[in-house]
């Protein structure tokens, strides 16, 4: 059986003003979900903790579609870190709070706990093997990147530094498309998780601004074609996923051609969960990766450089702080670390030197490291 998931992800950071996270849900949201429901096409949603708690206040109505669809079965919900953070640059520590605050948001809306996971900008790796499984999950999506990570041998060139000749290496990978298909076990100590992998170039032909089939009527049928030849000939399996704003009321239409012309050519919607289940796991090392395949975007500037060490500053003095300290100050500072969370979003980092960004940031930062400053006058007991 051809098998193919269809993975979704909103979020919109807590500086989005309310009239403006409206539009998105009018806009973009409730016509997602809407359209899934209407053909029946199972599926799988990421929404981040932080978002679905202005939804539940917002748009009551969306949660309960949302809800509907997860009772059924037609739609897998995912976990992520709850503000949207790029897990592998922030300690254990605070890694683990943003897991776990986005998985007892969803336990309370949807009394069920999700077992798929999907990290912001899908930076994961084996290092989150031991905090993900521990936190109950079952499988995560990491994008093609990684799968490519896998497979790099260096082989040397000569080259030449400062006169002298040197050998260089050369990072090719040799990695088949069907691998991105595989099911890969990461262990760790004693805890295990599975990964799975998008298709990098097939999701881009799906959601390229310029040139995808949501965009482009008239890359629809091409893209439909692509995605039938891989499962022909490639793999039995394949994922695709992206940020579901990419739907929007302009696109929607031609989302529907898609869903209709893919359910034409005889393939199954998988949930990730049935995704999974279609392949057998095999053992892999799998390299920490991003959509990009680095954080480059993330460090372009002295300034990116400065925001980072920053949050680094004060997460490092928080988390030391929460150690030995009196039930009085812990209550205290368990307020200032759920504080935290929104500040560690990645959006921070992405939009930048946005005043409406940077400066809620280091503000934010400043009020904790004050609060810690008065915290730190106290007696150590309290």
């Amino acid at each position: 059986m051809k098998r193919l998931a269809l993975v979704w992800h909103i979020h919109q950071p807590f500086f989005v003003p309310r009239d403006e996270l409206l539009d998105q849900i009018r806009g973009s949201y409730e016509g997602l979900v809407e359209l899934h429901r209407e053909l029946a096409v199972p599926w799988s949603l990421n929404v981040s903790g932080a978002l679905l708690e202005r939804i539940e206040v917002m748009a009551p109505e969306l949660l309960d579609a949302l809800r509907a669809q997860v009772i059924t079965g037609q739609l897998e919900l995912l976990g992520s870190g709850k503000c949207h953070p790029l897990l592998p640059l922030l300690s254990p520590a605070r890694a683990k709070a943003q897991v776990l605050a986005d998985k007892a948001v969803k336990e309370g809306l949807f009394q069920r706990a999700p077992t798929g996971f999907w990290p912001t900008d899908l930076a994961v790796g084996h290092g989150q093997t031991a905090l993900l499984a521990d936190a109950g999950y079952e499988v995560v999506v990491a994008d093609g990147t990684a799968k490519l990570a896998q497979a790099m041998r260096p082989s040397f060139t000569l080259a030449e530094t400062h006169g002298a000749p040197v050998l260089a290496p050369i990072l090719d990978p040799l990695v088949a498309e069907s691998e991105f298909a595989s099911v890969d076990r990461a262990t760790l100590a004693d805890r295990s998780i599975d990964f799975v992998y998008r298709h990098p170039a097939l999701t881009q032909r799906l959601v390229d601004q310029s040139e995808g089939a949501l965009h482009r009527a008239e890359a629809v049928e091409p893209f439909i074609a692509a995605v039938s030849e891989y499962l022909n000939h490639a793999a039995p399996r394949l994922l695709l996923g992206d940020d579901g704003e990419r739907v929007t009321s302009g696109t929607l239409l031609n989302y529907r051609s898609v869903l209709e012309g893919l359910r034409g050519t005889g393939l199954e919607f998988a949930t990730l969960s049935t995704y999974r289940a279609s392949a057998t796991p095999r053992a892999a090392y799998v390299p920490t990766s991003t959509a990009t395949g680095s954080f480059d975007a993330w460090r372009l500037t002295a300034d990116d450089e400065a925001c980072l060490l920053r949050l680094q500053q004060v997460s490092a003095r928080l988390c030391a702080m929460q150690r030995g300290t009196g039930p009085r100050m812990r209550d205290t500072l368990a307020t200032l670390s759920e504080a935290l969370l929104p500040l560690e979003d990645a959006a921070f980092t992405f939009w930048k030197h946005a005043r409406r960004t940077r400066e809620p940031f280091l503000a934010g930062l400043l009020a904790i490291d004050e609060a810690l400053d008065a915290l730190e006058g106290e007696p150590a007991g309290a």
